[in-house]
C-alpha cells in the first residue's frame, strides 16, 4: 500500500502528511483462536486443506494441524 501510495501522490503531499502524523505504525493487537473456535476452523477447513494436499501429490499429514 505505500509503494501505491508514494507512485500516485507528490513527494510535498507525503512529506506534510508525515510531518503532521509522523511516521508512526498502527498497532494492530493480534487475536489468538480459543480451542473451540480452533477445533470448528479446522472442522470446516480440514476437508479442502486435504483435497489439495491429495491433488499437491502431499500426505494427508503433511501439515501438522491435519
Amino acid at each position: 500500500m505505500r509503494l501505491l501510495v508514494k507512485n500516485i501522490l507528490p513527494t510535498t503531499l507525503i512529506r506534510l502528511a508525515t510531518q503532521l502524523v509522523g511516521p508512526k505504525k498502527i498497532f494492530v493487537p493480534r487475536e489468538e483462536l480459543n480451542e473451540e473456535n480452533k477445533k470448528e476452523f479446522y472442522r470446516i477447513v480440514k476437508p479442502d486443506a486435504l483435497a489439495f494436499l491429495e491433488k499437491q501429490g502431499k500426505p494427508a499429514d503433511y501439515w501438522a494441524m491435519m
